[in-house]
């Protein structure tokens, strides 16, 4: 057989094996770049951890993004960005320069299996003779194994006011679009100026330079005798209730910077409330992917992107009594869900269809999570889980413990984070089939690896569960999921 015959038989089977792991994966931190937090595989009830292991100090929303090969990774904000196998033992740990202070989100992973991260540092700038309180991130690149690639700083704004310049601040996780072969990284970023604050988008390159550059809102600061705080994004974390975490970013908080003053208290108390990472939607019928920032204010906006020509606005949509949003989630149907500090669900474009909202579900900070029948799940701060089904909600039911963290859905269940317990529902009959009693959850969502193992967080610990034996066990072929789907196993053996 010819070389070129070899290679296009290659290229279908790589063509075939896409789509069969591309719901089996999870590359974003909330599932993939739609935030569905839906992974297409079947799972066990989350019962008995097999490995616990301790992950430093992670900041609330910061779960952990899984490899095609079943790597996980998570940063935390000691600047460490942590890779464990699929059975849960620690394969490598990788430390930032302290000068890029340290990791207040989720990472991502790129096709080729490359590692993105983010960090953001805060310190005293005391050139031009002035003190000035400067906050810069950076987007650093390491290869599956841990390799360092490069570091590369944020664009600078406010370059004119010398006590304001900085190259922004964020929390939120990176997303990435994807279009005919190419990659970018889409993240948000706050800008604190003389007059007001601007949350900005960020494209990157695979390579690390900057695409484009997008001012998403400008918020002038009110005219008060109090605080400027805006009602969103935390970049310190302070478990005070279990022991302190030492943060260079945490006066930001009280001093007129980014920060959430947490109304209500209880164990999740100092958890605020993240910057919204943006979702990705691809058509089915094809076209430019939409981007959907929600500004984590009153405006929900929708783009499109190239990388020669930067973004398009094409929708935005306001709704003044929103102070504080939810991640965005597309659905399949091009309608975004977004929840907010008020308990409303609210769907926006792409698709232009009005639907109403659904309100009085509790305060929403989690991204929706959709299931395989399309229903949505809501976790609600106060700890409810709401059922959307067919935009109107089915059920309402009140958890043991509070939560800021999504739900993550497999084809057989779906797996909650509390304050107090991780808990499993079978995604059939929404009753509970498991319960694992635990202190300080319901920061971080689950995550559900290629080959149905779970992990979850609380106390800066992870928990790993195994994974359906069959899923494991049988390398080198496909089996057909409880949604119907083929799905390709590597043959991990992780009982």
């Amino acid at each position: 057989m010819t070389a070129q015959r070899w290679s296009s038989l290659l290229m279908l089977f790589v063509v075939w094996l896409s789509p069969l792991q591309a719901h089996a994966q999870w590359r974003h931190p909330h599932a993939e770049s739609a935030n569905t937090g839906l992974s297409k595989v079947d799972t066990l009830p989350a019962q008995r951890p097999r490995m616990l292991q301790p992950l430093g100090h992670v900041a609330p929303g910061a779960n952990p993004v899984i490899g095609n090969d079943g790597m996980l990774y998570i940063g935390n904000l000691e600047g460490e960005l942590r890779a464990f196998n699929v059975d849960g033992t620690p394969a490598w740990t990788r430390k930032l320069n302290s000068l890029h202070g340290g990791i207040y989100a989720s990472p991502v992973i790129g096709s080729d299996g490359s590692v993105y991260v983010i960090s953001t540092i805060h310190y005293r700038d005391h050139r031009n003779g002035i003190e000035a309180k400067r906050f810069d991130s950076f987007l650093h690149k390491f290869t599956p194994g841990g390799g360092w690639l490069y570091v590369v700083p944020f664009p600078e704004h406010f370059t004119f006011w010398p006590e304001f310049s900085g190259r922004g601040a964020t929390n939120a996780a990176p997303n990435i679009w994807f279009k005919d072969g190419v990659e970018a990284l889409i993240v948000p970023v706050v800008y604190k100026g003389p007059y007001g604050r601007e949350l900005r988008l960020i494209a990157f390159s695979p390579e690390g330079g900057v695409l484009a550059d997008q001012r998403v809102t400008y918020t002038g600061y009110e005219v008060t005798g109090g605080s400027d705080i805006p009602s969103w994004l935390v970049v310190c974390y302070s478990m005070t209730w279990f022991f302190p975490v030492p943060c260079t970013v945490a006066t930001y908080i009280s001093e007129g910077g980014f920060g959430f003053e947490n109304s209500t208290g209880g164990l999740l108390s100092g958890a605020g409330w993240p910057l919204p990472n943006v979702a990705i939607w691809q058509n089915p019928q094809g076209g430019t992917p939409w981007i959907m920032v929600a500004d984590g204010d009153h405006d929900v906006v929708g783009y499109t992107f190239s990388p020669e020509k930067g973004f398009y606005e094409y929708i935005r949509v306001t709704d003044k009594n929103r102070d504080a949003a939810s991640p965005p989630v597309v659905l399949p149907d091009g309608h975004t869900a977004v929840g907010d500090d008020k308990g409303t669900l609210s769907f926006v474009g792409p698709n232009q269809i009005p639907v109403n909202p659904i309100k009085n579900l509790g305060a929403i900070t989690a991204a929706p999570t959709r299931l395989n029948d399309g229903r949505l799940a809501i976790i609600s701060r106060p700890g409810y889980l709401g059922m959307i089904r067919n935009y109107g909600i089915e059920s309402v039911t009140k958890l043991n413990g509070e939560s800021i963290a999504s739900a993550a859905a497999s084809c057989t269940h779906l797996f909650i984070s509390t304050t107090e317990e991780l808990v499993t529902y079978d995604v059939k009959t929404m009753t509970p089939v498991a319960s694992v009693p635990w202190f300080g959850g319901g920061r971080a969502a689950p995550v559900i690896g290629p080959s149905g193992a779970v992990y979850a967080i609380a106390s800066d610990v992870l928990f790993a569960f195994a994974p359906p034996e069959q899923n494991a066990t049988k390398s080198g072929r496909t089996r057909i999921t409880s949604c119907g789907k083929r799905v390709f196993n590597r043959g991990e053996l992780v009982r």
